[in-house]
């Protein structure tokens, strides 16, 4: 065959390939570090979330005696336990969706700003909705630990007074034992 017959690449046509896979490989890059640092963001804020609810919850806990001498069973005092940390978990997912939406308008950024066809609001249902769904079932999970730890604790108290014993506190010095 003739050499003149191969296509050739013109030196543009090089130069316009380096730069889409400089530019992709740039926003891989970018990309990856916002998914990063969304992931330890949400880290974070559960782990502070849990402790609050741990709290609210321990707070409530304190409540067991009394709803265990009206008659309510354990059960019942889980579900008590359990429903203001379920409603601050759904409150939080609530309030995420709108608040995602209205970031949206400030994404993407750096160089795949550039690129971005659309740039704007943008709503993308799965992901949000999926990352409600998210919150909401692992803070509730996190509220549902923290109730039945309660419930289980007020139930050890609780027999542990009628067979007419202390209770067994929990110290530092026997925590370490």
């Amino acid at each position: 065959r003739d050499l003149h017959s191969f296509p050739t690449r013109r030196s543009s046509d090089l130069d316009n390939a380096t730069k889409a896979a400089a530019a992709q490989h740039g926003t891989r890059l970018q990309a990856l570090a916002t998914l990063l640092f969304a992931a330890l963001l949400a880290l974070a804020l559960f782990v502070v979330m849990g402790q609050n609810i741990a709290r609210l919850i321990a707070a409530s806990a304190r409540d067991f005696p009394t709803l265990r001498a009206l008659g309510t069973s354990g059960r019942q005092r889980f579900a008590i336990a359990l429903a203001p940390g379920a409603l601050v978990a759904m409150a939080g997912a609530l309030l995420a969706v709108p608040v995602a939406y209205g970031l949206s308008v400030f994404m993407p950024i750096g160089l795949a700003r550039q690129a971005e066809i659309s740039p704007g609001w943008s709503f993308d249902t799965g992901v949000i909705l999926l990352g409600a769904l998210g919150l909401v079932v692992l803070l509730t999970g996190r509220a549902a630990l923290s109730a039945g730890h309660a419930a289980l604790a007020a139930g050890r108290a609780a027999r542990a007074q009628a067979d007419g014993s202390r209770p067994i506190e929990v110290t530092r010095d026997t925590a370490a034992a």
